[in-house]
């Protein structure tokens, strides 16, 4: 059992109150359950909201050669290898180095070393190219687009942290409750304990794994009884292998980098695609 399921187990066997949710209004999780105050909420509606993700924060850099080649970033130019051309017709997005990160990556997601590398349309993200590079960094280079050389402005070099957060909106603006209003002090210790990391209820944008952020409910759906529907496509099902591996801004959304869960462990990205959710 890895420690995300084991810290989701220990809000099974825990001891909450008969009113524990009594002040927690209207809400849903990610599985599309619709909670109803406390009359629907319970321990395993509270464990499956529960996500940790690797939250990418962005420090922005003046002068992208500044940047040491194969260091996590956003925009800029991409450091590919020598030997490897730019995909056609698409846009550097980000690169990720799994080292700045592979510490925190409890499921076991990715390799142990590499670099993907997230290329996509400037205006249709889900036209995409998903690559992966694992040998030595000093075989890659600055490429920039052969017509446009200067082409890539100003990089956003990425540093992460671990976090944790339960998936339950508190309102209909889709702000997620405090951990205060949802478990006790001491099982959000355990928690932390286990996941080593803080909990929160801000949902970043940018980040590694986790719940994707939805912007019109395509995870969840509604009919006109306000009940939920079937799972949109554009999220997983349960009987699905395929795992969120990036999120990140785009345009008045954001957009889900997705792939295989075995085949992104291997570093095969060939399945891997992206999905855009804005408002």
């Amino acid at each position: 059992m890895n420690v995300l399921k084991t810290a989701k187990e220990t809000i099974l066997t825990y001891d909450f109150s008969d009113d524990a949710w009594e002040d927690l209004g209207e809400g849903q999780y990610y599985d599309g359950k619709y909670v109803i105050n406390y009359e629907t909420m319970d321990k395993e509606c509270l464990a499956a909201s529960l996500h940790y993700f690797i939250e990418s924060n962005l420090k922005r850099v003046k002068n992208g050669e500044d940047v040491p080649l194969g260091s996590s970033k956003i925009g800029g130019i991409p450091h590919l290898p020598k030997t490897w051309n730019r995909p056609e017709n698409l846009e550097f997005y980000a690169q990720l180095n799994i080292e700045d990160f592979k510490h925190y990556d409890l499921e076991d997601l990715f390799p142990e070393k590499g670099i993907l590398y997230l290329f996509i349309a400037d205006d249709e993200p889900e036209y995409s190219n998903i690559l992966f590079y694992d040998g030595p960094f000093d075989q890659l280079e600055l490429k920039a687009n052969t017509n446009e050389p200067s082409s890539g402005g100003s990089p956003y070099q990425l540093t992460f942290i671990p976090k944790a957060i339960f998936c339950v909106e508190e309102d209909d603006y889709g702000f997620y409750a405090e951990t205060d209003e949802l478990i006790p002090s001491d099982l959000e210790e355990q928690l932390a304990s286990l996941l080593k990391c803080k909990f929160t209820s801000d949902d970043p944008n940018y980040r590694i794994s986790g719940r994707p952020k939805f912007w019109q409910s395509e995870d969840i759906g509604y009919d006109d009884n306000d009940q939920p529907e079937e799972s949109n496509k554009k999220a997983p099902e349960k009987n699905e292998n395929r795992v969120l591996f990036f999120q990140g801004s785009f345009g008045e959304g954001n957009i889900h980098f997705w792939a295989d869960k075995e085949q992104l462990k291997k570093g095969i990205l060939d399945a891997a695609y992206v999905t855009y959710s804005g408002t």
